[in-house]
């Protein structure tokens, strides 16, 4: 794999495990307190991570499995996509830090406390906020990395593959360039220089059909025969 691919993957697992511990709390609280004020936040924790685990999956699966052949493999959706947990995020890490956790109490015995609830509550936002560091992180150093390669001339790394995608090549492609058929191209771009003594069995004359290549690029010449 490639330091980019091995990077994305390290984010993309610690988030799943992170997610799938504030999933397991946030179920717990639903599942021993009653609805108020001052629970408003479970369900939204519950939504957030259920969301994060499907959407990274399926980032995964796609960089995986699905390369080039479907616009969730697209670098323009996976932005679009973790800028929206990073949003989510950020809205579950203010709302739990901003939130007066020591107005719950709890009725103490031998399997559940106040304290325990108060350790619990801390994990969840702790981890909350890991998981809105790593994919801030990602976010930013994804799209830098796309419009470094946009600014360089690469016009189609939108649309590119993210997990094929030579993010730290010092040289910059210029993307997929589209191809006309032959009956759309102009006659100013194509010029026929006859091959000297080259003719066919019927006595038709071959032709090199020189086209002009775009800045850069290595000439092309394609034989036809008339």
């Amino acid at each position: 794999m490639s330091l980019f691919t091995t990077i994305r993957l390290v984010i993309f697992l610690t988030v799943l495990v992170w997610s799938i511990i504030v999933l397991g709390i946030a179920a717990h609280f639903q599942d021993i307190f009653v609805a108020n004020d001052l629970t408003r936040f479970i369900p939204f924790a519950i939504f957030v991570a259920a969301i994060t685990l499907f959407i990274i999956t399926a980032l995964l699966i796609s960089g995986r499995w699905m390369k080039d052949k479907g616009i969730l493999s697209h670098t323009r959706t996976e932005l679009a996509l973790v800028g929206f947990l990073v949003g989510f995020w950020l809205a579950l890490g203010l709302y739990t830090s901003l939130a007066s956790i020591a107005d719950v109490e709890c009725d103490d015995d031998e399997l559940y406390s106040t304290g325990t609830y108060h350790t619990q509550y801390r994990v969840l936002q702790v981890f909350a906020l890991f998981n809105l560091i790593l994919l801030g992180a990602y976010l930013f150093m994804l799209l830098g990395l796309a419009l470094r390669r946009h600014f360089r001339g690469d016009k189609y790394v939108w649309t590119s593959c993210v997990t094929t995608t030579p993010w730290f090549s010092s040289s910059i492609s210029m993307g997929k360039r589209p191809v006309l058929p032959t009956s759309q191209k102009s006659s100013r771009d194509m010029r026929e220089v006859p091959t000297a003594g080259a003719t066919d069995k019927r006595g038709g004359q071959t032709y090199v059909v020189f086209v002009p290549p775009p800045a850069g690029k290595t000439p092309r010449y394609y034989t036809v025969e008339r």
